[in-house]
């Protein structure tokens, strides 16, 4: 009877997911672009919602950590890495994906897609050498990010830098 149930369930999931995968279809360049640049935007308003609640209720949290509004993005986390890349004009691996409105970061001149090469002068490309998924290259990222901070928010200076230097 198992069997049977799970054959049934099976048979159901695909009749299920049978339309979404044959109306899937095969973006252009210009189509994906437009659809980071989309997601972007979403993952902006979220953060800078999030911000707002975060940042408003600190004084009647009890336990409360630095943070300075920053989002960021691993280009190895898009499912197409390489077009991802070049969409988002993105020459190193990890970038600045949003920076909350009125935040420390939007302050220190951060914008969406600025690479960052370093955090507390440790480059990234050596820190996430050993980082198994995509998912703890960004937490990886992210826990050096915060334990840069100090305690009243201010991170280092090397936070983010150009390629190019």
């Amino acid at each position: 009877m198992r069997q049977w149930a799970r054959l049934i369930g099976a048979c159901l999931g695909l009749v299920v997911a049978a339309p979404a995968l044959a109306n899937s279809q095969v973006q252009t360049p210009d189509e994906y672009a437009a659809s980071l640049a989309r997601l972007q935007a979403l993952d902006t308003r979220v953060h800078n919602s999030g911000w707002r609640l975060a940042h408003g209720n600190a004084p009647f949290c009890a336990d409360t950590r630095p943070a300075i509004g920053l989002l960021i993005q691993d280009i190895m986390g898009y499912n197409r890495p390489g077009q991802a890349r070049a969409a988002l004009a993105m020459s190193t691996d990890f970038a600045v994906q949003a920076v909350a409105r009125g935040s420390p970061a939007q302050r220190a001149g951060l914008t969406a897609n600025q690479p960052i090469l370093a955090i507390g002068g440790v480059k990234l490309s050596g820190l996430v050498d050993s980082a198994k998924t995509t998912y703890l290259r960004l937490i990886t990222v992210e826990a050096a990010l915060q334990s840069s901070l100090g305690t009243n928010g201010a991170a280092e200076r090397s936070v983010v830098g150009r390629p190019d230097t």
